[in-house]
């Protein structure tokens, strides 16, 4: 089996709406930018896999790229579903043989494997 791993990654200009409430727009943004940061570097230690993160911002792309992921431009933006189809299609493309998906949008636990799970 030839693992990819794609992290979709709304620009975090427009994420985290529903913290409104309690976040200023400023840490709103910060708090984004920060768990997707929190993630890449996670997934930056998985060499024995394909990495990809896949986003319509150009700032979130060239982050996942300095953390070694591989950047995909989600050309559609029609939210997290389509950008996870396009980096499955782009994973089977370069010849992955399967794939998952780890999301910015909640904590990721450290020290976490992917041939742990079943």
């Amino acid at each position: 089996m030839k693992l990819a791993i794609v992290v979709p990654v709304k620009s975090p200009r427009r994420a985290k709406h529903r913290l409104a409430p309690v976040l200023t727009e400023p840490d709103r943004e910060r708090l984004a930018a920060t768990m997707a940061r929190d993630v890449f570097q996670v997934v930056a230690g998985l060499w024995d896999y394909g990495r990809f993160v896949i986003s319509d911002d150009p700032e979130v792309l060239e982050e996942g790229r300095r953390f070694g992921l591989d950047p995909l431009i989600d050309r559609v933006s029609q939210g997290q579903s389509a950008a996870v189809q396009q980096g499955f299609a782009a994973a089977w493309e370069r010849g992955y043989t399967a794939a998952l998906t780890i999301f910015c949008s909640r904590r990721i636990a450290t020290g976490w494997e992917p041939t742990a799970c079943g």
